[in-house]
Protein backbone atom coordinates (compact mmCIF):
# COMPACT_ATOMS: atom_id res chain seq x y z
CA UNK A 1 0.00 0.00 0.00
CA UNK A 2 2.92 2.56 1.22
CA UNK A 3 4.45 1.98 -2.73
CA UNK A 4 0.94 2.56 -4.00
CA UNK A 5 0.49 6.06 -1.70
CA UNK A 6 4.04 6.93 -3.10
CA UNK A 7 3.22 6.17 -6.92
CA UNK A 8 6.45 3.97 -6.96
CA UNK A 9 6.34 1.69 -9.95
CA UNK A 10 7.06 -1.76 -8.90
CA UNK A 11 6.15 -5.32 -10.02
CA UNK A 12 4.04 -7.04 -7.39
CA UNK A 13 4.88 -10.53 -7.40
CA UNK A 14 2.03 -13.17 -6.30
CA UNK A 15 2.83 -16.07 -3.88
CA UNK A 16 0.31 -18.77 -2.69
CA UNK A 17 1.48 -18.74 1.14
CA UNK A 18 0.42 -22.46 1.76
CA UNK A 19 3.93 -23.25 -0.25
CA UNK A 20 5.86 -20.61 -2.36
CA UNK A 21 7.62 -18.56 0.26
CA UNK A 22 9.23 -22.49 0.98
CA UNK A 23 10.66 -22.66 -2.44
CA UNK A 24 14.17 -23.23 -3.33
CA UNK A 25 14.27 -20.07 -5.32
CA UNK A 26 12.33 -17.71 -2.92
CA UNK A 27 15.17 -18.94 -0.64
CA UNK A 28 17.78 -17.52 -2.87
CA UNK A 29 16.22 -13.67 -2.04
CA UNK A 30 14.83 -14.37 1.66
CA UNK A 31 16.64 -17.30 3.92
CA UNK A 32 13.52 -16.53 6.29
CA UNK A 33 10.51 -16.80 4.16
CA UNK A 34 9.42 -13.58 5.16
CA UNK A 35 7.09 -11.58 2.93
CA UNK A 36 6.90 -9.27 2.62
CA UNK A 37 10.43 -8.89 0.58
CA UNK A 38 11.58 -5.78 -1.91
CA UNK A 39 14.56 -6.58 -3.85
CA UNK A 40 15.91 -3.50 -5.37
CA UNK A 41 19.27 -3.24 -7.72
CA UNK A 42 21.56 -4.99 -5.23
CA UNK A 43 19.44 -4.56 -1.57
CA UNK A 44 16.97 -7.20 -0.62
CA UNK A 45 14.72 -6.31 2.47
CA UNK A 46 12.83 -8.54 4.32
CA UNK A 47 10.81 -6.69 7.13
CA UNK A 48 8.18 -4.58 6.52
CA UNK A 49 9.03 -1.44 8.55
CA UNK A 50 12.78 -1.67 7.08
CA UNK A 51 11.30 -1.91 3.52
CA UNK A 52 8.77 1.09 4.37
CA UNK A 53 11.93 3.12 6.09
CA UNK A 54 13.94 2.27 3.07
CA UNK A 55 11.31 3.99 0.13
CA UNK A 56 10.47 6.79 2.63
CA UNK A 57 14.19 7.55 2.61
CA UNK A 58 14.53 7.10 -1.32
CA UNK A 59 11.19 8.77 -2.22
CA UNK A 60 10.90 11.48 0.62
CA UNK A 61 7.59 12.91 -1.13
CA UNK A 62 5.16 12.26 -1.18
CA UNK A 63 5.20 11.68 2.44
CA UNK A 64 3.35 8.68 4.22
CA UNK A 65 1.12 9.97 5.95
CA UNK A 66 -0.12 8.78 9.16
CA UNK A 67 -3.10 9.87 10.80
CA UNK A 68 -2.75 11.65 14.30
CA UNK A 69 -5.68 9.71 16.34
CA UNK A 70 -2.90 6.70 15.57
CA UNK A 71 -0.57 8.12 18.05
CA UNK A 72 -3.43 8.69 20.88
Amino acid sequence: MALLEKQIAFEPIALNLDADHFAPDFLVINLFHRIPVLVNEDLTVVESLAILDDREAKYPTPALSIPAETYL
